[in-house]
């Protein structure tokens, strides 16, 4: 064991142990979305016991816990959230949290500079992936503005997780940064898109006829957008590819600028983690199947269940015959059955 696993096991220890680093005034930041700690999350009212009061709680897109609608929470904190999720919608209904108004390219230096006039501590609750041999765990799927809280001081309490990848550029915190910790073992939320409606799709063709040829599209997170995604895939010529319209390639009606490719054709063998999933199999994968003999890539293609990874490795076969392959996995830490596979 080496001195970086020491100071782990050091600051190891259970959910509610991480939260009584919590104290009176103290000012806590969340993650965005899947990043939220649900170990510690799940266990905030425990800071009922622990006699601290006038805590501040900043959250943005969390999903639901327990402590979000429970009204005796506010003699230990005031919740705020920056976008409201589900669960904070129904606990603003009962005003246990309040929408803070903003603008996303300020709105943390604004409340870092108050946290400052007021006199507050940050505190970070967040989940980061597995310790390195150096001490180092990564930010992982949630990497906005954590770093710069992080950068101002802020107490690091982390949950510790597997599942949860290794991503790289500026997510790296060290163990030595790290305040305490909880280990847990769960699955990254992922969630499906809802299906959106005839007024969506409407109002996605309308946004997608304003988008030039060339232009870089930032989508946010609901229906609209993904109706103005689906209506706007920027693979060709600003036209999705869905299973509504993608005769009309083969038909050789789009992309008439697109010359066949004279290389040697490549075998390619690509895998998707879930056939029911409705933008792989309505726009990706027929956009893919069309695309393909122009680039000439011979493509064969394995699809999962969404659940199961053994749903795509038993049909990881016959690797010999490949030339290259596209591996789209069911769960983010399988990498090592596949490249098992690829060895032979």
């Amino acid at each position: 064991m080496n001195r970086y696993q020491e100071e782990y096991a050091q600051k190891k220890m259970s959910a509610q142990q991480v939260l009584e680093n919590i104290r009176s005034n103290d000012f806590i930041f969340t993650p965005m979305a899947a990043s939220c700690p649900d170990a510690l999350m799940g266990e905030l009212q425990h800071l009922k016991d622990t006699n601290v009061e006038n805590v501040i709680l900043q959250t943005c897109i969390p999903t639901d816990y327990p402590a979000f609608h429970d009204p005796e929470m506010d003699k230990v904190l005031t919740h705020h959230g920056w976008f409201f999720s589900a669960g904070l919608r129904k606990a603003n209904a009962k005003h246990l949290v309040s929408a803070v108004p903003q603008h996303s390219t300020s709105i943390l230096r604004k409340t870092l500079d108050r946290i400052r006039h007021e006199g507050r501590r940050p505190v970070l609750l967040t989940t980061v992936s597995p310790m390195d041999a150096r001490g180092y765990m990564s930010l992982s799927v949630s990497s906005i503005y954590e770093m710069d809280v992080i950068r101002a001081g802020a107490v690091l309490l982390v949950e510790v997780n597997p599942n949860y990848p290794r991503t790289f550029g500026d997510t790296m915190v060290h163990i030595s940064q790290v305040t305490a910790l909880v280990e847990s073992n769960r699955n990254i939320l992922c969630i499906d898109p809802a299906p959106y409606t005839e007024v969506d799709a409407t109002i996605g063709r309308y946004v997608a006829s304003l988008v030039e040829d060339g232009s870089t599209i930032q989508l946010g997170i609901g229906n609209i957008p993904n109706a103005v995604a689906n209506e706007k895939a920027v693979m060709a010529q600003n036209a999705g590819v869905n299973s509504a319209n993608w005769q009309q390639y083969t038909a050789g009606t789009r992309d008439a600028g697109i010359k066949q490719s004279q290389a040697p054709k490549k075998k390619v063998l690509l895998t998707i983690y879930n056939s029911a999933d409705n933008f792989l199999s309505s726009s990706y994968l027929p956009a893919l199947q069309y695309y393909a003999p122009l680039m000439g890539i011979d493509l064969t293609v394995v699809q999962g269940d969404g659940q199961n990874e053994s749903s795509c490795l038993d049909k990881f076969t016959n690797l010999n015959n490949y030339d290259a392959y596209a591996i789209n996995m069911v769960k983010t830490n399988s990498a090592s059955n596949y490249l098992d596979l690829l060895k032979y």
